[in-house]
């Protein structure tokens, strides 16, 4: 009970912030109906920036972000991130706040009150991680967004890691962006499960987000693109590796 009661006054400040984004979603409607995709990405990446350009005040968190120069000017780009926690998807989009991305996030999520709904306004997909194929289905539309300039954020884990040790990544979750030949950029997470998932009630904290260099995938032969996983899990997880020793537990 004492972790529900902590949790109210922060919850109510995220939520409070999603309100704001009604003017958004209407103006992303009509870009998207008149087929203008660059209009409703501005607009979508105003929504996102909305919710964490004042990352301290709603979430009480100091994000520290390092590569904010390997940011591609635009898009499609495909970003992939290790996943720690809740927190990962605002201390992100804070370091990636010159781009809309949208979150392929699983499925469940789509159920949660007014950020359910926020996913998809700024362009984000869900995905049935259990049904192949609406997974198929998820990707493919992710695909046939990308042709039009749309990017993506994804956590190839598929699930979150309380101790702060990777897990493996699934490779199915780039075969979007190898089939398109779409930059990926990894993203190393480090700090953020400390403010929700460890202390379970969200207290905020500091983190780290770092962006590493685009790795290219376009004009790649099938033997290059079979090598990408690997090395984008490599680099996320050094990089890790100098924050949160990997190999071992993390309290």
């Amino acid at each position: 009970m004492a972790k529900i009661l902590r949790n109210i006054g922060p919850v109510c400040s995220v939520y409070g912030e999603l309100w704001k984004i009604r003017k958004h979603k209407k103006e992303i409607k009509k870009a998207l109906s008149a087929g203008d995709h660059e209009k409703a990405r501005e607009w979508m990446l105003a929504a996102i920036n909305i919710w964490t350009g004042d990352i301290e005040h709603n979430f009480k968190a100091k994000v520290n972000v390092k590569g904010r120069e390997n940011i591609p000017e635009k898009g499609p780009v495909f970003f992939v991130s290790n996943h720690q926690g809740f927190a990962d998807i605002p201390a992100i989009y804070y370091a990636i706040n010159t781009l809309q991305a949208g979150f392929i996030a699983k499925d469940s999520l789509s159920k949660v009150p007014l950020y359910g709904d926020w996913v998809t306004t700024v362009g984000g997909l869900y995905l049935e991680r259990d049904n192949p194929r609406a997974a198929v289905k998820t990707f493919t539309k992710a695909e046939e967004m990308m042709k039009e300039g749309y990017s993506f954020v994804i956590f190839p884990e598929g699930t979150r890691s309380k101790t702060g040790v990777m897990g493996e990544f699934k490779k199915g979750a780039f075969k979007a962006p190898l089939k398109m030949g779409v930059p990926i950029v990894p993203i190393t997470v480090s700090g953020t499960r400390q403010m929700l998932e460890v202390p379970g009630y969200l207290r905020g904290g500091e983190c780290t987000v770092v962006i590493h260099k685009p790795v290219e995938t376009a004009g790649l032969d099938r033997k290059a693109q079979a090598e990408i996983p690997d090395m984008v899990y490599k680099t996320i997880r050094d990089e890790l590796d100098k924050y949160e020793p990997q190999g071992q537990a993390c309290p």
